[in-house]
């Protein structure tokens, strides 16, 4: 049977790496993550990676360096840096950009890059060893507890819904 479980992450509690991106959703072949506001001139260092990484500006401007070529991505570019492809950033404008990593960026360089402060507070708030962080697991359960820890639904109205088999009475309450 195929996986049919909703993950969703709230980004206000979304851990950082050191490098400043927030960790978004994470599956089990791609995952996300946002940079906000990165400052102009900030010239990121070169990197080459594991995976593939499709991104798009929400807003301002930077070069991407890749292989001998330059673009500059603007607010509504998307872009594709490909597995193994040495590159870096230079932001011209400040920018913010989300990306998606296949597989995903967390299971490969998230170890080893975010040895800095911010893995440790992450590890501290969460109670995980570092090396035993991993993406976020999906809730498999419809308590009215976790519903409403998902947001989905406040808590008083995951619990007046009625269990499957339940009787409910003409005001739609299941009858105690």
């Amino acid at each position: 049977m195929a996986d049919t479980t909703i993950t969703k992450i709230d980004s206000r509690h979304s851990p950082r790496g050191a490098a400043g991106q927030k960790y978004l959703a994470c599956g089990k072949s791609m995952s996300m993550r946002l940079w906000e506001d990165e400052k102009v001139n900030c010239q990121k260092q070169e990197s080459k990676h594991d995976y593939e990484t499709v991104g798009y500006v929400i807003k301002g401007r930077a070069e991407l360096h890749m292989e001998g070529q330059m673009v500059v991505l603007n607010a509504g570019d998307s872009w594709v840096v490909p597995k193994g492809a040495t590159h870096c950033y230079k932001i011209l404008e400040e920018f913010s950009a989300l990306e998606t990593t296949s597989p995903p960026a967390e299971l490969h360089d998230r170890a080893e890059s975010d040895r800095a402060p911010g893995l440790k507070e992450y590890v501290e708030a969460s109670g995980h060893d570092a090396d035993a962080v991993q993406a976020p697991q999906p809730v498999k359960t419809d308590s009215p507890d976790m519903k409403a820890r998902a947001n989905t639904e406040s808590q008083a109205d995951a619990e007046a819904k009625p269990e499957l088999g339940e009787q409910v009475g003409a005001d739609g309450k299941p009858i105690k």
